[in-house]
Formats: structure tokens, sequence, C-alpha cells
């Protein structure tokens, strides 16, 4: 699970800035401040407030299975969640030809006879063999 958490905090920082009056010294500090990485002294945490404000599930959804019934072809990232797999490895698939696709466009489509042809051919038993 992934949660969204608020953290506010409330820091102090004491420093002696050398000034004419209050305004100025007011005014360096902010100057400072507002720089990238500027640094205006040591920091204490006086307070903190930690709010817990929402929950997602982050483990992804297992696809249907890839029966007679579904689609006659899907696409890459689609095959390649049925096959367990990311992407980047389906489209590297494609690309060498170990799986079979079918250009519609700019998409490839993957049919679900190539998903099941890829597998059946680099199915192997446990001496290895296919």
């Amino acid at each position: 699970m992934r949660y969204k958490v608020t953290v506010t905090r409330l820091q102090v920082c004491e420093r002696f800035i050398r000034a004419a009056d209050r305004d100025t010294a007011a005014k360096r500090v902010q100057e400072e401040l507002d720089r990238p990485y500027g640094h205006v002294g040591t920091w204490r945490t006086k307070d903190t407030n930690l709010d817990v404000q929402e929950c997602e599930e982050n483990l992804r959804k297992a696809p249907d299975p890839v029966d007679e019934g579904g689609p006659l072809v899907m696409s890459v990232k689609e095959a390649a969640a049925h096959l367990a797999v990311s992407r980047s490895v389906m489209y590297e698939l494609v690309r060498t030809g170990e799986i079979g696709h079918l250009p519609l466009g700019h998409r490839k489509m993957i049919s679900r006879k190539a998903i099941e042809a890829f597998v059946e051919a680099n199915t192997r038993n446990r001496s290895g063999q296919l």
C-alpha cells in the first residue's frame, strides 16, 4: 500500500544580524531566505504535525486470462501484462520477431494465438528441453 502523508513542521532559528535598524535586519534575513541555498543558521524543530490523508492500493490487478471469448488482438501493454513482462521486453520480443504482431496504423497489436505460440515454443520441461 502507498500512503499520502502531509508533514507540517514549525522550526525556529536565531541569528545576530548587523544592521542600522529592525527593517534592514529583517530585509537582510529575508534576502538570505529567498536564495535557493540560503543559510540563516541552525534550525530547531519546535513542533511537528503528521497527517495521513489517504491510502491507495499499489498492487496491480492481474489481467483477465486470455480466453476464447476475449478480444482477438491486444495492445503491446496488454500482451505484456498477460506474459508478466514489461512493455520494453514485449517490444523487444516483437522487434526481434520472437512474437508475431499485427501492425494497425502506428500501433503493434498482438494476437492471442501469437501469445499462445510464443509460450508453447518457449516452454521447457524439467530437463531444460523444449
